[in-house]
């Protein structure tokens, strides 16, 4: 019997071990979010202080160098034109940091250069919290920008917070949030 439960053990072993990996970087954890998602902007209105939502589907592929995210996103703004948002971001190997360039159509391009780090050891590949930071505009102010994304299997949400340099009485406050859930 000894010798069965041995012998299952070292057959299950090599299988379980390429399965199970136990160290996963931000590029990598990134990576595994090609492909088809849709879901819904929510942001904060300044004047209201109210939640408004906007569906979103979202597409991310990864280039052939397997290294740099392409997404393209289409927000449904209802009695409005579609807007279209289209980015390429890839972690710079001097630096470190994860830097997009982003396209808004009638809007001058977008850059941002954001550290990012585990906020959590992940449980897996589609399991994670990752937490980007960065100094950057909103609301056409300086800010410490910080976006948290959490994966958990097919869904994402990831949560941007501004902490306005001018204004000591805010400590990184909610701004908006995007709920993604795979559809592809």
């Amino acid at each position: 019997m000894r010798a069965l439960i041995v012998a299952l053990g070292l057959a299950l072993t090599p299988a379980c071990a390429s399965q199970a990996q136990t160290t996963w970087t931000p590029e990598q954890l990134l990576a595994g979010l090609a492909g088809e998602w849709e879901g819904a902007l929510g942001y904060r209105d300044y004047q209201s202080n109210e939640l408004f939502e906007l569906p979103v589907v979202t597409t991310i592929r990864m280039a052939d160098d397997g290294r740099t995210a392409i997404r393209s996103s289409r927000f449904d703004e209802g009695d409005a034109p579609d807007v279209y948002i289209v980015s390429m971001s890839a972690f710079d190997t001097q630096s470190g940091l994860y830097e997009t360039a982003g396209f808004r159509a009638g809007r001058a391009m977008y850059t941002t250069r954001e550290a990012v780090a585990l906020a959590e050891p992940p449980r897996d590949a589609e399991h994670w919290r990752l937490t980007f930071t960065g100094r950057g505009m909103d609301d056409d102010r300086a800010a410490d920008i910080r976006v948290t994304i959490t994966r958990d299997g097919d869904e994402t949400v990831a949560v941007k917070e501004v902490d306005y340099l001018e204004d000591p009485a805010v400590n990184f406050e909610f701004r908006n949030q995007t709920r993604l859930r795979r559809v592809r």
